[in-house]
């Protein structure tokens, strides 16, 4: 009856139109990309770059240094929202680094340069906890190297010594300083 509703203009193709694009998950690369992303990259790239292109296996503290100037960018990427995955980062730089440092290291001391979390907002802090749950599905130990990292140390009391012989009676330390200089 009316054939117009079925034929397309020249030019156009079904497999582009917009409910052909909205229903085919599999067209990911048309879904909006985080604007952090790009930079985000390209840190990473750049950083493998330089590793690749030593002309010799790097050390494994160049490797580590590499790792601690992710630190702001991963700050960063906290701070607008960016999810990134761990895991892909230390595989690129093991691959860069032609495997001089084990894959659990990298992961681990990208974990250790990752933000304080008590210190984020709470937008933030959402961020933070994909990210390290994701690593933690990978490498067990993630969340506790978090939680080592911020408990505070109280230098201000001192722990007492255990005497393993109850029978005993513990002795008293001997004065630091005499009555003579």
């Amino acid at each position: 009856m009316f054939g117009f509703f079925n034929s397309k203009p020249k030019g156009t193709s079904t497999a582009t139109s917009p409910a052909v694009l909205r229903a085919d998950p599999s067209r990911s690369h048309l879904q909006t990309v985080h604007p952090f992303k790009k930079k985000f990259d390209y840190e990473l790239n750049s950083w493998c770059y330089g590793l690749e292109n030593l002309g010799e296996t790097p050390l494994p503290q160049v490797v580590f240094r590499v790792v601690r100037e992710f630190r702001s960018v991963f700050a960063e990427s906290i701070a607008t929202g960016f999810f990134f995955d761990i895991d892909q980062v230390a595989k690129r730089l093991f691959e860069a680094s032609q495997k001089a440092v084990p894959l659990k290291e990298i992961a681990m001391a990208l974990v250790a340069v990752l933000p304080e979390p008590e210190k984020l907002p709470v937008e933030q802090q959402r961020t933070f906890s994909l990210v390290l749950a994701q690593v933690e599905l990978t490498h067990a130990g993630a969340v506790n190297r978090v939680k080592q990292r911020i408990q505070p140390i109280n230098l201000a009391t001192p722990v007492k010594a255990q005497s393993t012989d109850s029978a005993r009676p513990a002795q008293a330390a001997p004065p630091l300083l005499s009555g003579r200089v």
